[in-house]
């Protein structure tokens, strides 16, 4: 697990409004397709077959890094490259399949939250 921050408000400010303010609007709808697109990466993920998982899971953990970093979601983004890195190294083994899933998916819920607990954005 990553020692990251949480979140990064100042990421989420700085895309979404001025320094120190977000537009929650804005930042609901980023949320709402964030939360739309890394379903269907989960999806991806648990569909993938035992020859093509570890490909998979590198592909979108490389992915969603990219956008959890810029929604501010720290600790996700952090964990995702980590999940990356292990796949372009061959660092994994038979139970990368189900930890890693489901350690993205601690981290997802728990970043989405504090995010959404930060900036008073209902579940």
């Amino acid at each position: 697990m990553s020692s990251a921050p949480e979140i990064e408000p100042a990421q989420i400010d700085g895309l979404v409004g001025l320094p120190g303010k977000a537009d929650l609007d804005l930042l609901s709808d980023f949320l709402g397709l964030f939360e739309m697109e890394t379903q269907q990466s989960f999806e991806r993920m648990r569909a993938a077959t035992p020859e093509t998982v570890v490909a998979v899971i590198g592909s979108e953990a490389h992915s969603l890094a990219g956008s959890s970093a810029n929604l501010g979601l720290a600790r996700l983004a952090s964990t995702c490259r980590m999940l990356s890195d292990a796949v372009k190294t061959g660092d994994c083994n038979a139970c990368f399949r189900a930890d890693a899933i489901a350690l993205l998916g601690k981290e997802y819920h728990a970043g989405l939250s504090a995010l959404k607990n930060h900036y008073g954005i209902s579940e």
